[in-house]
């Protein structure tokens, strides 16, 4: 008697948690991928493993399906199985690339209510149009999201997340509710703020040395401070999409005590000379950690008779008082790391294995976005040609003057949605294609380095953050 080979298949779940109705929770979906399995196991099915995510469909960033695709291009299975293909994903493009890449590595998709064929024109056509109404019913439920929200802030309700300090949220009445504790913690903050003229660094430094500490339990620091101050919620009142509405919560402030913070902090911002020195001018500001603690170093300035005096310190000092590192003179320490740099790129071993690293990298990508590149162009190709036959019906009257309208129309809006991918991916090749950089360019390019990086302005040499 023959041996049944094995076909092992990984399962993937996947919940979304705007979605407020949902067929089938993770635990179900994983129930209908074992029941199916075990159904063909005569045809030799084996679970391989179920990767899960409780993420958006409308994006591949996900743990649980990045996961899953690492596994799948090692051939560590022989099929992908799903409850419906909106599980994957909820967007046409992506669908397609993934139908893709799972046909290059020879890995079936397979789904347990839905019947999958990606073997012929037809079945393909019918999972992209599935795919289709995927991406629609998840513009309904962003759409449905964000006008409930807007509905809900102008009742005067919370619109949900984070819950602020010096509140909890009563799951029972659906509503923030004053907690005893933090609520004086935020009527000291605007009080040191507003009354005594206290400024958000040196309000955090007071209530670290209280012990007082976030709900997260880390230091207060002069962001968390900042954003109690700019709450309006505080004072009552709901922010969405900059409106202000009258909240049903109670608040913990008067609103006068709130628009006199904001008057202050508004006055001070138009006041350099009322500011904490400005850390971007300081060429490794964020780079470096503190070997007390291991906080980041930030620039700092003094100033003395001799004029300004630039430093590094502790951003653990600066901002919560909690470290003793003394400060470290800038320019010394700017050079030093320099002359560092210059040293690393001058071993020619080290930077020729860098660059052939990277270029093997982009020898791996570039025939992935070709392959997918090709792919978009065929599908928007296939669209024209529907299209062409939806007027064709239209004109010869077999077909209901709205149902072509709006089909048409998502023809049309697919058809943007792959043209815009279309454009990112030849950017994406063009920049792949670029001739690659050399030792002999590195050493061009290190030989005016430090000249540069010393002359020029502090904006440029930071680059973006």
């Amino acid at each position: 008697m023959n041996k049944i080979p094995i076909f092992l298949i990984a399962g993937y779940t996947r919940i979304s948690l705007d979605e407020a109705h949902q067929r089938y929770s993770l635990s179900a979906q994983e129930d209908r991928i074992r029941e199916y399995i075990k159904s063909h196991s005569k045809d030799g099915y084996v679970l391989f493993k179920i990767y899960s995510d409780q993420k958006s469909g409308g994006s591949l960033d996900r743990p649980g399906l990045q996961g899953l695709l690492k596994d799948a291009e090692k051939g560590r299975f022989q099929a992908i199985l799903i409850v419906k293909t909106d599980r994957l994903c909820r967007n046409l493009a992506d669908q397609i690339y993934l139908i893709e890449q799972l046909k290059r590595w020879g890995i079936r998709l397979l789904a347990t209510d839905e019947d999958i064929d990606l073997e012929t024109p037809d079945g393909i056509t019918w999972t992209q149009i599935r795919g289709a109404f995927n991406e629609a019913e998840r513009r309904r439920i962003s759409y449905r999201t964000r006008m409930g929200m807007d509905k809900k802030a102008q009742l005067g309700e919370w619109c949900g997340g984070y819950v602020p300090f010096g509140y909890s949220h009563n799951k029972v009445e659906k509503a923030l509710v004053p907690d005893d504790e933090q609520k004086a913690i935020v009527e000291e903050i605007f009080h040191l703020y507003s009354n005594e003229r206290v400024g958000a660094k040196g309000i955090a430094v007071k209530l670290n040395k209280k012990g007082h500490r976030t709900r997260s339990g880390n230091y207060f620091s002069t962001a968390s401070v900042l954003a109690i101050i700019t709450n309006p919620i505080y004072a009552g009142q709901i922010r969405r999409k900059e409106k202000i509405f009258p909240g049903k919560h109670k608040p913990l402030i008067g609103k006068k005590t709130f628009d006199k913070a904001q008057a202050i902090l508004s006055e001070r911002r138009g006041n350099l000379s009322l500011r904490r020195s400005n850390s971007s001018n300081y060429l490794l500001s964020g780079l470096l950690h503190c070997e007390r603690c291991g906080r980041w170093l930030v620039g700092k300035c003094a100033h003395g008779r001799g004029g300004i005096y630039t430093y590094y310190v502790c951003w653990g000092k600066l901002k919560y008082g909690e470290c003793d590192l003394n400060a470290l003179p800038q320019v010394a320490v700017d050079k030093a790391i320099l002359i560092q740099i210059k040293k690393v790129f001058q071993n020619e071993v080290l930077i020729k294995r860098i660059l052939n690293k990277v270029k093997v990298k982009l020898n791996k990508k570039l025939p992935k976005k070709v392959a997918e590149l090709k792919s978009l162009e065929r599908e928007m190709q296939r669209k024209e040609t529907i299209k062409r036959r939806y007027r064709a019906a239209f004109e010869t009257g077999s077909l209901d003057p709205q149902e072509f309208g709006s089909r048409v129309s998502e023809l049309d809006e697919e058809t943007q949605l792959l043209r815009q991918r279309e454009v990112q991916l030849k950017d994406e090749l063009t920049n792949l294609k670029v001739q690659p950089v050399t030792f002999k360019d590195i050493q061009e390019m290190m030989g005016r380095f430090e000249k540069v990086i010393m002359s020029a302005p502090p904006s440029e040499t930071k680059g973006p953050s």
